[in-house]
């Protein structure tokens, strides 16, 4: 019989001033973008044809309101536009070397604490693994947040200890085979890549 381990597991709550997703619809159009731009980078598709009909059949899938899912469905479609116009947003799509999309994976940090975290897009890239993590949100048009460095600023802030995280979880997976790995924010609605 195996020796007997007294094991701790604690697990984080988040409170709501931590919570980093705001209302239902900007949750459905995270879901459906994410949704998308998994579906384009898993199967490679040559053509973008069936999307709309793709975005029309996931969007009925999202926590919304039936009224309000035309301008779900445009407001994603935008967003997909964007990435697929963005020479980044194409980059980061490209079949590259043990490409994945939506990769859950699970691991223990240095203080004994267990982490599960699903990876937007990983891949390897010139002898370095990155990790995107898509994110929809969009700088404010209007009032104080609308200086569009500060929404990146923050953006960065809010996000780059669960991508810590995320290269923490990586490397102790790949700790027999290390390589550096990069961190970036990818804004969908702006078409552009962040490194952290």
């Amino acid at each position: 019989q195996p020796p007997q381990h007294e094991t701790t597991v604690t697990a984080t709550t988040l409170i709501p001033s931590e919570d980093l997703i705001g209302g239902r619809l900007e949750v459905a159009i995270g879901h459906l973008v994410h949704k998308a731009l998994a579906w384009l980078g898993n199967t490679q598709a040559p053509s973008t044809e069936s999307l709309a009909d793709r975005l029309s059949h996931w969007a009925t899938a999202q926590d919304i309101e039936p009224e309000r899912l035309p301008a779900l469905i445009d407001v994603a479609h935008q967003h997909i536009t964007k990435v697929l116009d963005s020479s980044e947003g194409q980059w980061i799509l490209t079949n590259h070397t043990n490409a994945r999309c939506e990769w859950a994976i699970s691991g223990v940090d240095a203080g004994g604490q267990i982490h599960n975290a699903v990876l937007d897009r990983y891949y390897e890239s010139t002898g370095q693994r990155w990790i995107i993590d898509y994110k929809t949100a969009m700088p404010a048009t209007t009032g104080t947040t609308a200086d569009p460095e500060q929404f990146l600023q923050e953006q960065k802030d809010r996000y780059r200890p669960q991508l810590d995280r995320y290269r923490e979880l990586v490397e102790r997976l790949f700790a027999d085979d290390p390589k550096p790995i990069r961190i970036a924010l990818y804004f969908t609605g702006l078409g552009e890549l962040h490194e952290l």
